[in-house]
């Protein structure tokens, strides 16, 4: 009995790197151990043998295999490109048939569209990072049809050189993975926790072609914008999710600078007057009667207190509904002081 306890918790996590052949030989002499394993990180060797191919394909098919809840796929390389059937169709069948919450994809080029909306069906959670996806993919994306008891996609996480993962958002094929979305955070300069029971939203860079998603069960978003942008781009998104989201609560603009003279005349260049007119009324009209924030994230700057000042009388005077009913709030965060204000 102790023994098995003390299995449980030591083999419930195992990660796979160059010991491919071992930890097929465990599984196989052990096959009581497979349904511990609720956590897989997988990490592919950068030179892979042949045997180093067999091997996995051996692991991702042993039967007991079958509780895997969390799996962590690093470092993939070229695995699911199109002419690369083998091991990422084992793979792809292999996570379709766990009971996953979590699916984390890092490192993988030329990802077929169709397989990254395969991936999206696997888990409610969902994170890309540093993946790039085929460009005039041969696999039509009209032919994909999610399994019946497939999870919708809660959480979505798309960051650091996956751009090309969130234009795939705008396709209506992948309409449906979106609708159930309560968390999306794209390519964000904030670190958060995964574990945030709160569902956002975070501002890609203005570079990428901005969406106008449609989040039924959004319920708090959070843009985060550098100092240096035109205001209509992404005020024009921040409209775009206040009015396709129904049961948004709490919306959160963060600026953030990339040099003190950025600050000079922030609210000139920034708060564009006809969009914030739009946006309060907008807000002051909206059934769920949000609360938006308007965040300055200061880093060393002497003169933040004026800045604010100016920022907070501009914000003000720029939404006058949210100011009446005290659902305008303004903060700033001075980093060199580590406080709120």
């Amino acid at each position: 009995m102790f023994r098995e306890t003390s299995q449980r918790i030591l083999l419930r996590s195992i990660t796979l790197h160059s010991n491919l052949k071992e930890a097929h030989t465990f599984l196989k002499e052990s096959p009581h151990v497979a349904s511990y394993i609720t956590v897989l990180s997988l990490w592919l060797a950068w030179n892979r043998p042949a045997s180093y191919i067999a091997s996995l394909q051996q692991i991702l098919q042993v039967a007991t295999l079958v509780n895997v809840r969390k799996c962590v796929l690093a470092d993939m390389g070229d695995i699911f490109r199109a002419s690369y059937h083998t091991p990422a169709s084992t793979l792809l069948d292999f996570l379709a048939h766990q009971p996953l919450r979590e699916l984390h994809l890092s490192k993988a080029t030329a990802v077929p569209p169709a397989v990254i909306l395969r991936l999206l069906s696997t888990a409610p959670h969902v994170s890309f990072i540093s993946v790039s996806v085929e460009k005039d993919s041969r696999t039509s994306l009209d032919t994909f049809r999610s399994p019946p008891n497939a999870p919708k996609v809660e959480g979505l996480d798309v960051r650091h050189d996956a751009e090309d993962v969130y234009e795939l958002l705008a396709l209506p094929q992948f309409k449906s993975c979106i609708s159930a979305l309560r968390r999306l955070f794209v390519n964000s300069m904030h670190v958060y926790s995964m574990d945030d029971p709160r569902s956002y939203v975070q501002l890609p860079p203005l570079s990428m072609p901005i969406l106008s998603p449609a989040f039924p069960l959004l319920r708090s978003a959070e843009f985060s914008v550098f100092m240096d942008r035109q205001p209509a781009p992404w005020l024009d998104f921040v409209l775009a999710t206040v009015c396709t989201s129904p049961l948004l609560s709490d919306i959160t603009i963060s600026f953030i600078p990339r040099s003190e003279t950025d600050w000079k005349d922030i609210h000139t260049h920034v708060l564009d007057g006809a969009l914030l007119a739009s946006l309060d009324a907008e807000l002051a009209a909206h059934h769920a009667r949000p609360v938006i924030r308007w965040r300055l994230d200061f880093l060393d700057n002497s003169d933040s207190a004026d800045i604010f000042t100016d920022f907070t009388t501009a914000a003000e005077t720029a939404m006058p509904k949210m100011c009446e009913e005290k659902r305008l709030l303004l903060e700033m965060y001075d980093q060199s002081a580590e406080r709120w204000g």
